[in-house]
């Protein structure tokens, strides 16, 4: 799940209904209800679709003295259903009453084009165990309505419900039903429900396949008539597609349309029907007297409604703290409220009451009358393409019996039509830098990428500058200004304020670089709203050894190898104090030469061994059993017994050469059995962590030389230079036992050759003689699957080769003796075409060429 968080003021969301704006402090309580002050900040604040916002709200308690804190988290979905592109609708998971899903899932599922369900909250209260079989959990336990058709008729419990012109309402719904034949009427006691004595019932296809009926009775189906749709609060033609069936039940339930099914005196009205005979149907569905033409409704619970028509309701309170879902609607009920307050998270959100829920829907969101919703573990709120942005407190997305959805309805379009950024007001300190993020949205409001790049930027002379198009870089002076971002017409604003630097001190004291990327000074100004960074280039810079590096425009170049101090100084009329601020920063340089190399201390007595009892005998850590063509590395020998735990440990501490994008480390476990899981365990240390992370491999290669691949991406935030160096302090491998394992008493060699730094985007030195390259290969491209090695120098020495693909991987790895002077061949029939780099070893100096395959 991906959250954004924003520092943002709210804005208006109507022209009459607005929400509140800005950090405000908010009293919650009333009567003998303990009254909680609150300070309320915005942590979010942008459009998810048409006509929709989400808000992220922190609630910092006030009040509590000497108590306990109940902090809380607030989100809000704010919906204008006046957008033409807009419609809310309520959907039962899998599509039935039965059953049970995320709403994030249910939304992902019946998205279709033209149906884009963008947001939305878990719905009703929902049984979760029924004892039976053939009813499962999640049935909602209110009334239920979707898309004009009834799902599950009202009862005791309050209902939400929206009439088809998105036109909602809350209370008691009523219920009445009628089928007419002719002169004839009957009532139609339930829907979608167990039919009881003398009963007459009509199953939809919201209630499943089959009708789950039994035996003791009869049964139709019927369809609309040309031109009809189901709903309420108007009568509807059907005909029946099927003559009554009677003793067998469980009609099947064809999609779109419906069965009547009846009991005792019912079903003998049923029996004097026929295929074809038309009948209508009336369904009638009240609440707060009007009887509007309800097209979804979703369940709350049994109490008095929790804010209705203004009021709270401070008599009949669900008084326990939980995560709480509520629905609602503004005055002039065109803009849809949905709320979820996260609990049971102490101190972080501890949850709030109903009358709590019911106060911040009317004072943060100008709600009129509000819902509360089935909560606990099920609260959730989601907008795509985020997923869930609350915090659930199962720790993870619950299922649940139904969602109300926010549906996007408009013609599938990728264009950007609007842009927003994430930070629309912006605290900056004076030389600060900021580079925004973008939301852009389609011409009908849809969200279509929430990393938008391309908005070019500009700012006013007396604000500062705007670099490359996307960032700005702060003046120094102290004002305020706007910047404006513009895309192909789509125009979007930025409120800038300004603030004194006090002081300035570097985020890191020392770095490790190289020359492959420049590194931009990471500087911090302490400032009166906290510490923020600043650009380098506000500083002026000096370097104690030119040699070994450059700055230029606030970024470290590096020149050569070595390690050097930088310091900067900050212009005494950029910061309030009188003071000169000294920055010092301690670089190293550590440039590779090669796009894989050879890690130092890898030598024997660089490693510890740690063995269980059971191999303490016999293990030994050497060099004299490697493999018969490796002329580096470390072994380990031992003879398997039985016993707990089998494995070998090997540690050692060594700081890798630079910033490497892998470690790659070449084994030879022979025909040792590992464990199916957590085979091979390797420990990296980043700088800045005390203690190591374990990276975990599943599967090793028997027999033959094997890389084990480590990204270093993987495991650590390598954008973080406080990251390097990376230290290599262990590799743990774990053995099988039992059939297909180890065998006692037998000796095994575990070999391990070398650690390998893989260096994306080297420029590769090719080590010259006497003006000629060090070696050559022909032909270049290579040819019948041959390619010939010739070295410069025809005196005797030890020649290796390595030939790896340009994602760095080894395909084979050769050594070739003492080289004489005559072309050594290299087999290269089993590589396809493309382009490969051979890295020659000339008594360990090392080359490394690019060859082709045709």
């Amino acid at each position: 799940m991906n959250k954004i968080y924003l520092s943002s003021a709210i804005f208006l969301l109507s022209i009459f209904c607005v929400f509140s704006q800005g950090s405000m402090t908010l009293g919650l309580g009333s009567g003998t209800h303990p009254f909680l002050e609150y300070r309320v900040d915005t942590l979010a604040h942008f459009k998810v679709g048409p006509g929709t916002y989400y808000t992220a709200l922190k609630f910092t308690h006030l009040n509590f003295g000497s108590g306990t804190a109940q902090h809380q988290r607030v989100f809000f979905l704010t919906a204008d259903l006046r957008n033409p592109y807009l419609e809310l609708r309520q959907a039962l998971s899998r599509d039935s009453l039965y059953g049970t899903e995320q709403p994030t899932r249910t939304a992902r599922r019946k998205t279709s084009p033209g149906n884009f369900y963008f947001a939305g909250i878990n719905g009703d209260f929902f049984d979760t165990f029924t004892g039976d079989p053939q009813r499962p959990a999640g049935r909602p336990i209110g009334g239920n309505m979707v898309n004009s058709q009834i799902a599950q008729i009202p009862n005791n419990f309050r209902n939400f419900a929206v009439d088809e012109r998105g036109m909602p309402d809350i209370g008691l719904m009523s219920y009445t039903g009628t089928v007419t034949f002719g002169s004839s009427t009957r009532t139609i006691n339930n829907v979608n429900h167990r039919r009881g004595e003398n009963a007459l019932v009509l199953y939809n296809s919201t209630y499943g396949r089959n009708t789950q009926t039994n035996e003791h009775g009869t049964e139709v189906q019927i369809e609309l008539l040309a031109g009809e749709a189901w709903g309420v609060n108007r009568t509807v033609r059907a005909r029946l597609t099927s003559n009554p069936v009677t003793g067998v039940g469980n009609m099947r339930i064809p999609a779109g349309q419906a069965v009547l099914s009846g009991h005792g005196t019912s079903a003998a009205w049923l029996r004097e029907l026929s295929v074809g005979d038309e009948v209508e149907i009336s369904l009638s569905m009240v609440m707060n007297g009007n009887n509007w033409a309800w097209s979804q409704m979703t369940g709350g619970d049994p109490r008095e409604v929790m804010l209705f028509n203004g009021v709270p309701n401070t008599s009949d309170i669900w008084n326990e703290r939980h995560p709480r879902t509520g629905i609602g609607f503004t005055q002039c009920r065109d803009t849809i409220i949905m709320t979820v307050v996260d609990g049971r998270q102490a101190p972080v959100s501890t949850g709030v009451t109903t009358l709590h829920l019911a106060q911040i829907m009317q004072k943060q969101a100008r709600a009129w009358s509000a819902l509360n919703l089935d909560g606990g573990g099920s609260s959730t709120l989601f907008a795509e393409p985020f997923g869930q942005l609350n915090v659930g407190s199962d720790g993870i997305e619950r299922a649940s019996g139904n969602s109300v959805l926010l549906v996007a309805t408009s013609p599938p379009d990728n264009q950007v039509g609007a842009i927003a950024s994430h930070t629309p007001v912006l605290n900056l300190p004076i030389f600060g830098e900021f580079v925004p993020k973008f939301l852009s949205y389609n011409q009908f409001g849809v969200l279509i990428n929430t990393d938008f790049k391309g908005a070019t930027l500009s700012a006013p002379e007396t604000l500062g500058t705007v670099v490359n198009g996307n960032k700005f870089v702060a003046g120094p002076n102290i004002t305020s200004g706007i910047i404006t971002a513009t895309y192909n017409g789509a125009v979007t604003e930025i409120r800038v304020n300004l603030v004194p630097i006090d002081a300035v001190e570097p985020r890191l004291t020392s770095v490790l670089v190289d020359n492959r990327d420049n590194w931009a000074i990471e500087v911090m100004a302490m400032t009166d709203l906290g510490i923020m960074p600043v650009s380098p280039v506000a500083l002026s810079w000096n370097v104690d050894n030119p040699e070994i590096l450059k700055v230029i425009d606030g970024q470290i170049h590096a020149l050569q190898n070595g390690t050097t101090t930088i310091r900067g100084t900050l212009n005494n009329s950029t910061r309030t104090g009188t003071d000169t601020a000294d920055i010092e920063i301690e670089i190293t340089v550590e440039i590779p030469t090669a796009p894989i190399m050879r890690s130092a201390g890898t030598e024997l007595a660089n490693w510890t061994m740690s063995v269980p009892t059971q191999y303490r005998p016999t293990a030994q850590l050497n060099t004299e059993n490697l493999p018969a063509n490796w002329d580096t590395g470390i072994a380990v020998n031992f003879t398997h017994a039985a016993g707990l735990g089998p494995a070998v440990n090997l540690t050692n501490s060594i700081p890798l050469y630079g910033l490497p994008d892998e470690l790659r480390i070449v084994i030879n476990a022979g025909d040792i059995a590992f464990a199916n899981t957590n085979a091979v365990r390797i420990s990296l240390r980043a700088n800045n962590a005390r203690q190591a992370v374990s990276f975990n491999l599943h599967s090793v290669g028997a027999n033959q030389d094997y890389t084990l691949v480590v990204p270093l991406a993987n495991v650590f935030d390598v954008s973080d230079r406080a990251v390097f160096p990376v230290l290599f302090e262990g590799i743990n491998f774990s053995f099988r036992t039992g059939t297909g394992g180890m065998v006692n008493g037998r000796n095994y060699t575990l070999a391990i050759k070398e650690l390998q730094l893989v260096f994306e985007r080297v420029q590769t030195n090719i080590p010259i003689v006497d003006g000629r390259p060090a070696f050559m290969v022909f032909p270049n491209p290579a040819a019948h699957g041959m390619l010939h090695l010739q070295l410069s120098e025809n005196t005797g020495q030890s020649v290796r080769t390595e030939i790896f693909n340009m994602q760095g991987q080894l395909l084979s790895s050769q050594t070739h003796g003492n080289f004489s002077g005559t072309p050594i061949s290299l087999s290269i029939q089993d590589l396809p075409a493309g382009t490969y780099l051979l890295r020659v070893f000339e008594n360990e100096q090392v080359g490394t060429m690019q060859f082709i395959v045709k």
